[in-house]
């Protein structure tokens, strides 16, 4: 008989902890949003810090649901809300939309109202920028892949993309030059003396749709108005949606990254 060295035996991994989804809806404005709750089994048992997670552009949040529960994992009460539907100018209503989300986790058994953050993708990362411009209740956001200067974007398409600036221009409804009001509301970088809570910026070099140096002014705007609690992660190679070439989708990395950053900011 063969004898086997216990201390030569790898431990057995942990088991992976149980998360609870549920599909909840919300109101902002008086209408409806729809979202989903994540959160540990039995995680009522004390206050935890809770997060509302925003979605890009077309609102699917369930392409988030990678990010969501990896947070929910780590003891971290998760909201993921879908924007409102119905007619509005491109994200006009999106503060307003992560403020009701806000306002609805504080009232959430097991969550600790002084502990919320905002965390976002591309879209829902400019919401999250400027909702915590907007909000003292939200203590710590993270932003993946942000538009933070949309006129200065869509400005620089027009000659080195002309195909894509039109198309840029049709969805905002108007050039920066037509209505630079409309674009500087919906520019991050536009609030950054008003965002006093930690601000963790993450980006991909080789994003093609929200190039990383909209992170990189949002960082030197953030700290320009004396925001020290700024960090930017840039990942070398990396695109809009968190693909790395042969290395595949840096789901894993990222979410282990948002869920360091929450538990350093919101404790």
């Amino acid at each position: 008989m063969i004898g086997i060295d216990a201390a030569a035996v790898p431990a057995a991994e942990e088991a992976p902890a149980a998360v609870h989804v549920a599909p909840v809806t919300l109101t902002s404005g008086g209408e409806p949003i729809r979202a989903v709750l994540y959160q540990l089994d039995g995680g009522a048992d004390r206050p935890r810090p809770a997060v509302v997670l925003s979605p890009p552009r077309l609102r699917t949040i369930e392409q988030l649901d990678w990010l969501a529960r990896a947070l929910a994992a780590r003891g971290i009460v998760v909201l993921a809300q879908a924007f409102r539907n119905g007619a509005s100018r491109y994200q006009l209503r999106d503060v307003e939309d992560v403020c009701a989300a806000v306002s609805w986790l504080t009232g959430l058994p097991g969550v600790d109202a002084a502990r919320i953050g905002a965390v976002g993708h591309s879209r829902g990362g400019s919401a999250s920028l400027r909702a915590a411009a907007a909000d003292v209740r939200i203590r710590s956001t993270v932003a993946l892949a942000p538009p933070t200067d949309v006129a200065r974007y869509v400005r620089g398409l027009q000659d080195y993309a002309p195909s894509r600036y039109r198309t840029m221009v049709a969805g905002y409804g108007a050039t920066p030059d037509e209505e630079p009001d409309y674009y500087r509301a919906i520019s991050p970088i536009a609030y950054a003396d008003r965002i006093r809570t930690p601000v963790f910026l993450v980006h991909g070099t080789l994003d093609l749709i929200a190039p990383h140096e909209h992170s990189e002014w949002m960082r030197a705007a953030l700290l320009r108005a004396g925001n020290a609690r700024v960090r930017l992660e840039l990942v070398e190679g990396m695109g809009h949606f968190f693909e790395l070439g042969m290395a595949g989708y840096q789901f894993v990395r990222i979410a282990g990254l948002a869920a360091a950053w929450f538990e350093e900011t919101l404790g």
